[in-house]
């Protein structure tokens, strides 16, 4: 009957939670370690089921529908990174068991093991990606819930091999380029882009069907022109002729740096060109 004590409980969980992972890291032991990040994997599944129990009590009020959506896609995605973990530990524990057929039924246990782990990623991350956008209708300009959900497409784009996934993440981050209220940061959409740009370079070594590359390669194009424009939109919003500036130098530097690349290089990118040579222009009218 008290929602507030509840999300606080909530919070008290997810952030043991949070503490042990970070302590999990330094564990030198891999059984001990792998064991800290399930004890950390139950406190998230108790914020979480706490999180979903007050729901039905705070319907009528958005600002803490707002803030239990978010805190359950956040939870749902740190649950996504803590099962990578997991998984990683438990093949490393795998690979080092002695090469004698008295192991092989724990070999094969511990891959059961990763595999269903991987499914429950796939699933956490949708349920995630569910949250964010629920809480993101009610508070679009949120920039935790916002990023939060821009990686979560770009990981699953990376699990499911799902080009798509790469478009929705740079989807989301064109509507944070356009909202003057929240700040992209540059290290975060230059590590979208390289992440892409490994996509469809098959840098993961993961051989992908030539229509797939080719749409990928289709949006990718179509994602780096859409963001630029968004810059410039927003800086055109902007009131002093530096920050304007800045917007657009922003804009110029994507563009110019994905037409230096292979993907950049190849025909039918005259809509990125197009858009360079008017951010040039725009650059040009305010210096003079």
């Amino acid at each position: 009957r008290w929602p507030e004590i509840q999300r606080k409980l909530a919070n008290a969980y997810m952030n043991i939670a949070i503490h042990i992972e970070e302590n999990a890291g330094e564990e030198k032991h891999l059984s001990s370690r792998l064991q800290l990040f399930k004890d950390a994997e139950e406190r998230y599944l108790s914020a979480k089921q706490i999180r979903k129990d007050i729901m039905p009590a705070i319907e009528q009020n958005a600002d803490e529908r707002f803030q239990t959506y978010r805190d359950l896609g956040i939870g749902y995605s740190n649950l996504t990174g803590l099962h990578q973990k997991i998984m990683d530990v438990t093949a490393e524990i795998a690979n080092n068991l002695p090469e004698d057929s008295a192991y092989d039924d724990q070999y094969e246990q511990r891959k059961a093991e990763i595999e269903e782990y991987r499914k429950d990623m796939v699933i956490n991350s949708n349920l995630a990606i569910e949250y964010l956008k629920k809480a993101l209708e009610i508070n679009r300009d949120d920039a935790q819930a916002r990023y939060t959900l821009a990686t979560l497409y770009l990981n699953l784009a990376a699990e499911t091999q799902d080009a798509e996934m790469f478009a929705n993440s740079f989807n989301v981050l064109k509507q944070v380029v356009g909202e003057s209220s929240v700040k992209l940061y540059r290290d975060e959409l230059d590590r979208f882009i390289e992440e892409w740009q490994g996509f469809i370079a098959n840098d993961d070594g993961i051989e992908r069907p030539d229509d797939q590359v080719a749409r990928a390669k289709e949006l990718f194009n179509q994602s780096i022109a859409d963001i630029a424009s968004a810059f410039v939109v927003a800086g055109e919003k902007e009131p002093y002729p530096e920050l304007k500036l800045g917007r657009f130098e922003r804009a110029r530097k994507l563009l110019q740096d994905y037409l230096d690349t292979a993907v950049g290089e190849e025909p039918g990118n005259e809509k990125a060109r197009d858009k360079l040579e008017e951010v040039e222009n725009l650059i040009e009218k305010i210096r003079n």
